[in-house]
């Protein structure tokens, strides 16, 4: 089983992207709960949203989507401001519905600490696509890449020449890999003229 966490502040659209979520990895046959925080809070009549309330429904929906053990995706969407709070959930996936600058709750935005690592980053109120997005790259496992600054960044290929087939599917191939860039540099009698391809 996965957990997907589907976090922003309030009113930022995760309940309507969640169930975008849910039917698209249905569609694939995929058995998924959702959680959602408003019901798991009705539920344990705790409105605390003080700091140990809300470490305390980051550890609950935790073990809720744990003794979920039959599927294959549990969904929770909440809030989870803190970094602790998703520290405390472990999501196996975790999309940031970040759509808005401030929710409808002032200690709420106070508290919000934007994400530094996510699956997805949802920057427009759009559930229909990115649901379909989402699903599609969660069922095949298809995980944005992770930069490395301290790692080299260039690869020399090698000279381009037009006209040599062996350079031209060397450059071909490489454009048809997800996530790879590449770097075209040409000298030109008016100077360098340098092209972005993905």
């Amino acid at each position: 089983m996965q957990r997907i966490l589907i976090m922003g502040l309030p009113g930022a659209g995760k309940t309507y992207l969640a169930q975008h979520i849910l039917e698209n990895l249905q569609k694939e046959k995929k058995r998924v709960f959702w959680l959602n925080a408003d019901d798991v809070r009705k539920k344990y009549n705790d409105w605390d949203f003080s700091h140990e309330g809300r470490i305390r429904q980051s550890l609950r929906m935790r073990e809720l989507a744990d003794s979920m053990t039959d599927c294959d995706y549990v969904i929770c969407d909440f809030v989870a401001p803190l970094v602790e709070m998703r520290n405390n959930f472990k999501a196996d996936w975790t999309v940031w519905v970040d759509t808005i600058d401030e929710g409808r709750y002032e200690d709420t935005n106070k508290a919000f600490v934007p994400p530094e690592v996510y699956d997805f980053r949802i920057t427009e109120q759009y559930g229909e696509k990115w649901g379909e997005f989402i699903a599609a790259h969660i069922y095949d496992n298809r995980r944005r890449p992770v930069f490395n600054w301290q790692n080299e960044t260039v690869q020399m290929l090698g000279r381009w020449n037009r006209g040599i087939p062996v350079t031209e599917l060397c450059l071909n191939e490489l454009l048809l890999r997800p996530g790879k860039w590449l770097f075209k540099l040409e000298t030109v009698k008016v100077g360098k003229i340098v092209t972005l391809l993905q």
